[in-house]
């Protein structure tokens, strides 16, 4: 394409979280770095914890930082610092409000010509360490929205299509899960996948589901478990972490996304990509769906009877959703996002370089 410059182009991502299991941003980052790495004249280094390693490929330039240190620590931020002088990236690209924080911190320390990118892919309350940042991506319009008046680029998050020629890739039957969690096949299975952390509403969720001829499974840990395990019963199952949702999520017949607020659902792409039939509240990310699919309900009792109805219309609303699952499918795919932050990067840094 026409903004492909023949010089290479060195790229710094920093991602600043360190729970473990990885999460959303943290393999949309991986995702972003691979694609990256495969274009001509782009060279990629990561910045992040160690337990990320494997996340990336091995082409990728890996240096590991103890991020379980608090964004303040003055170890932490010598330490990123002196990575990214002895680097000398053209770019760094920080993903989330951490590294953005750790990134704005440390930014008078770093060569004038290095240009800053902050991908912002959830909403916080404080913005300020977003607002020195050269470029500011917002994954999301919800996500655009909650950090105005900072003005920003939208970029979409990214989902890898499984190969489904390969064995290890092959996508669960509705079949396989009801045997595994021993519910009724004949009635319509649902689920929800995150991090059980009080933002998803499971417990919300959960107990809206009581009483409706449908199975729930609830895929996810996190701070939640004990509280959700009380909502449980033959036909609602809490299963846990699971690594490969993308082999789990073509299995249902609707998935749920019941949170307060999102940055854009990867499970949600990825069960559009499927074609799957996604309800959801009107989170970030949930323009994408036509107005039937979505969730507005404000009480238990209320969600309670609009999950009946909807449940009960799933074949209207796949017909509803049919243009939206071709347009995720084309649009949505690693190779289409790292053509487009390409682009960002190159307007950024070509005009650094119109100025010197």
């Amino acid at each position: 394409s026409n903004f492909m410059s023949h010089s290479e182009l060195h790229v710094a991502l920093i991602i600043a979280s360190s729970s473990g299991q990885p999460g959303g941003m943290e393999k949309q980052t991986a995702l972003q770095a691979k694609a990256l790495g495969k274009l001509e004249g782009i060279t990629v280094t990561v910045l992040a914890h160690d337990t990320y390693r494997g996340l990336f490929p091995d082409r990728c330039n890996f240096i590991s930082l103890n991020m379980k240190r608090s964004r303040r620590n003055p170890i932490l931020l010598l330490s990123l610092a002196k990575a990214l002088r002895q680097l000398k990236p053209d770019l760094i690209h920080a993903h989330g409000h951490k590294a953005a924080y750790l990134l704005h911190r440390v930014r008078s320390l770093l060569p004038r010509i290095c240009k800053r990118v902050v991908t912002a892919h959830g909403t916080k309350k404080n913005q300020y360490a977003l607002r020195s940042a050269h470029l500011l991506l917002a994954v999301g319009k919800g996500v655009q929205e909650a950090i105005e008046p900072l003005a920003s680029t939208l970029i979409f998050n990214a989902i890898e299509t499984p190969d489904p020629m390969a064995k290890e890739h092959r996508p669960y039957s509705k079949k396989d899960l009801c045997e595994r969690y021993e519910l009724n096949e004949n009635l319509p299975l649902a689920i929800a996948a995150g991090r059980l952390a009080p933002v998803k509403r499971y417990d919300h969720l959960m107990r809206a589901f009581h009483g409706l001829a449908a199975n729930l499974i609830v895929f996810g840990d996190g701070p939640e478990r004990d509280h959700l395990q009380q909502f449980c019963h033959q036909k609602i199952v809490l299963a846990g972490h699971h690594s490969e949702l993308f082999r789990v999520i073509p299995a249902a017949d609707v998935l749920l996304i019941s949170s307060e607020r999102e940055g854009q659902s990867l499970s949600m792409l990825e069960a559009l990509s499927a074609g799957v039939v996604v309800l959801s509240t009107p989170v970030s990310g949930s323009e994408l769906l036509p107005d039937a699919c979505l969730l507005k309900a404000r009480t238990q009792a209320e969600l309670h009877r609009e999950l009946d109805s909807k449940l009960a219309n799933l074949d209207a609303l796949k017909t509803d959703l049919e243009p939206t699952f071709a347009k995720v499918k084309n649009t949505f795919s690693p190779q289409a996002l790292a053509q487009v932050l390409h682009k960002q990067y190159h307007l950024l840094t070509t005009k650094q370089k119109a100025r010197q």
